[in-house]
């Protein structure tokens, strides 16, 4: 059996997947301390949760237009697919914008010549757990469009010692597998404005909760993330778990509520929240620091007021066959490598716009490789990726 590093994993101790059984019957007060939680480190005052990031996002653009009632939503030219599907779910026009090959976030300075009139609101994406650091002039700037602050793949990173989540009007985290802190499935919102608090409340009410046999599903599939990612297992049912992948966004968008099983989970592996953001950040940077002065590799640019507790690290191959031979010189090293989303929003959705728009969405969707950076790493495996990077 050999021994395989995952592109993404967090290692969720049993013991506290059987302490949170009880939850599986209800645990009102669980949900309530997460809820504290949450609102304390945003400085939010109205926190709710859902079944996935993507139900998340969905519920607050459907509050949003009945608030406001306009309709584009502007989000960057790369990024999930999924975030199309519940821009078009909830009846709305998704408006691209042009990345950085600073950060490979979106490049705010775009913004000028990408709102309009009927503008609803910007979704700012952190991408990979790198901080979109511009997103906090966008307000400076005098902009009244609202704001959202995707922190799906950048929880634990922080920006001037405060965690992401904090600039947004609005914020919404995800819990899904592969993300910083997964409870398999789940997704969290966080905002201050009382009106579409007001909304979200009537929303999530109205949701339908897991049936005890979903539950028991969850359950399960928590139980068995906890174990595969773990290297020496994984190395044994990593060609099994590759026909599982997804390699498409999802049709459609199931909302239903967050399970309390999944409440008392999140509760026990966020006691550690910071430990391990830091070693992500840590893996990140040693990675970034031994890879930056190779010739045809770029890698992105970390503002010195950011930590980014990274769901991966993004690079970039300027010679595609570099690129490919990496991919494999690392796969027969047991470390698993990912090129994320395979092409940029417009690419993948009709959207009505010409294939060369957003010329740097598309050079990073097609030069892109994704290492992993979480903590089941050793520093022998850092140091053998940046070797074979190197050769």
């Amino acid at each position: 059996m050999k021994r395989r590093i995952p592109i993404a994993a967090f290692k969720i101790p049993v013991k506290d997947i059987f302490l949170s059984l009880g939850s599986l019957f209800g645990n009102a007060r669980a949900e309530t301390e997460l809820k504290q939680y949450v609102a304390a480190a945003l400085n939010k005052k109205h926190v709710f949760f859902v079944n996935s990031g993507l139900a998340s996002f969905f519920v607050i653009i459907k509050s949003l237009k009945e608030i406001f009632g306009k309709k584009e939503v502007i989000l960057p030219a790369y990024t999930a697919g999924s975030l199309i599907v519940a821009i078009k779910k909830a009846g709305l026009k998704p408006v691209l914008c042009d990345i950085s090959m600073d950060d490979f976030n979106m490049d705010v300075n775009l913004l000028p010549d990408v709102i309009s009139q009927d503008t609803l609101c910007i979704l700012g994406v952190h991408m990979f757990g790198i901080v979109s650091k511009g997103l906090t002039g966008i307000k400076d700037k005098g902009s009244d469009v609202y704001l959202i602050e995707d922190c799906a793949q950048s929880l634990g990173s922080k920006i001037n010692g405060q965690v992401v989540g904090n600039v947004g009007d609005v914020s919404f985290f995800s819990f899904n597998r592969g993300k910083n802190l997964p409870t398999y499935a789940g997704g969290a919102i966080a905002t201050n404005d009382e009106q579409l608090a007001g909304k979200l409340t009537a929303e999530i009410e109205a949701m339908k909760g897991q049936s005890f046999t979903e539950k028991f599903s969850i359950l399960f599939k928590i139980l068995a993330l906890s174990l595969v990612v773990r290297p020496w297992i994984y190395g044994l049912v990593c060609p099994l778990l590759s026909r599982f992948r997804e390699v498409a966004p999802a049709e459609d968008i199931e909302v239903k509520k967050y399970t309390d099983f999944q409440v008392k989970i999140a509760l026990a592996l966020l006691k550690n929240i910071d430990k391990l953001s830091n070693t992500r950040y840590e893996n990140g940077m040693k990675l970034i620091s031994g890879l930056k002065d190779i010739d045809g590799v770029i890698v992105p640019k970390i503002a010195q007021d950011t930590q980014p507790a990274f769901n991966r690290l993004p690079i970039v191959f300027k010679d595609l066959g570099k690129k490919k031979r990496v991919e494999l010189a690392l796969r027969q090293a047991g470390i698993e490598t990912s090129g994320l989303y395979f092409k940029p929003l417009h690419h993948m959705f009709d959207l009505g716009y010409k294939k060369e728009s957003f010329p740097q969405a598309v050079y990073l969707a097609e030069h892109l490789l994704t290492l992993p950076v979480h903590p089941l790493l050793t520093d022998r495996d850092l140091e053998n990726i940046i070797a074979n990077i190197r050769e």
